[in-house]
């Protein structure tokens, strides 16, 4: 616990979150401004060459199957290879091409589906589809406007129809009617009940929290990285969260689009167990959030009042709307 039997405050408690700060100080180090497109689409395409691995693996029944779910590779939890192929997803649409983009999705899409990572698979979904209309940096374009009318005229027809693809998407991507993880166990799979647990940690102990043991001896998780910082740490935990906010807000004064594409993966987040954790997510989570709002420039335009990143519908005659008003490019 943070507070020994006496009440006296124990460091060595947030030694593990001291830790995790380091390690992403230093890839924010060795990762630099001239190198992350470079380590971003490198970790795109080794994401999507283990994603066809991992598919040749499972149809040659060379992975094993615990209760109903393939495991990932080591034997490890389904859950993980959707966050490393939702992650890889989100990085990729940072820095690769939309021809490119969109081939090299597929087996990771193929993956998360087998490995029935509900979360893995909507934040994919999610992903693509913020990558389709905000193609270029803080510009929605009169084609980016119709592909998504289209989009939801689509999806709109979908919600209408009673037939295969609605029962397919709730039974077999959703597991909506699954004996364990389906709509019967209640709010987003029953984890309102853990993050109505993890928030009465944190009601105990806000100030210091109750250490990095809180979920041991069989206490289930929170679920949630944000209640996982509170129960654990206290309100000292949410310093860690103020460094990512700066990062966000970086980010929100120069590319819209990324914040566009943080969206879906963000559920992740949300959703799933992960707070200090070195996989690949939610790790390089925050790396790019940290390392892309570092890289923000000042974006207020002096001349006109209004800031630069704000989207823009960009039509054939050369006129720009932007900020209710028209600039002439």
């Amino acid at each position: 616990m943070a507070l020994d039997a006496s009440g006296t405050f124990v460091f060595s408690n947030y030694f593990a979150l001291a830790l995790f700060a380091m390690h992403l100080a230093a890839l924010l180090t060795l990762v630099d401004r001239h190198s992350i497109s470079h380590f971003c689409r490198n970790f795109y395409l080794t994401s999507s060459a283990t994603a066809v691995l991992y598919i040749a693996f499972a149809s040659a029944g060379m992975v094993d199957d615990h209760f109903g779910r393939l495991m990932f590779f080591g034997n490890s939890h389904p859950n993980l290879g959707g966050e490393i192929y939702g992650i890889a997803v989100f990085i990729g649409a940072l820095c690769i091409s939309k021809r490119s983009y969109f081939v090299l999705a597929l087996p990771m899409i193929y993956a998360t589906l087998l490995l029935q990572s509900r979360t893995g698979t909507v934040v994919i979904a999610g992903t693509i589809i913020a990558k389709m209309v905000f193609e270029r940096r803080g510009r929605i374009t009169k084609g980016s406007v119709i592909i998504g009318a289209g989009l939801f005229s689509f999806a709109a027809l979908l919600l209408v129809l009673e037939g295969s693809v609605i029962d397919y998407i709730a039974k077999d991507v959703l597991l909506a009617e699954d004996t364990h993880r389906g709509a019967s166990t209640g709010f987003i799979t029953g984890r309102d009940a853990q993050w109505r647990q993890a928030w009465g940690f944190f009601a105990e102990r806000p100030l210091f929290g109750h250490g990095m043991g809180l979920y041991s001896d069989g206490v289930r998780g929170a679920h949630n990285p944000l209640l996982y910082s509170l129960s654990m740490f206290g309100v000292f935990g949410f310093a860690f969260w103020v460094w990512i906010g700066l990062g966000l807000f970086g980010l929100l004064r120069h590319d819209v689009r990324v914040i566009v594409l943080l969206v879906p993966v963000s559920l992740m987040l949300i959703l799933n167990d992960r707070f200090i954790n070195s996989n690949s997510f939610p790790l390089l989570y925050y790396f790019l959030i940290v390392q892309l709002g570092r890289f923000a420039p000042n974006t207020w335009d002096m001349r006109s009042g209004w800031p630069r990143f704000l989207p823009r519908l960009v039509w054939s005659s050369g006129k720009t709307v932007e900020a209710g008003r028209d600039l002439v490019r």
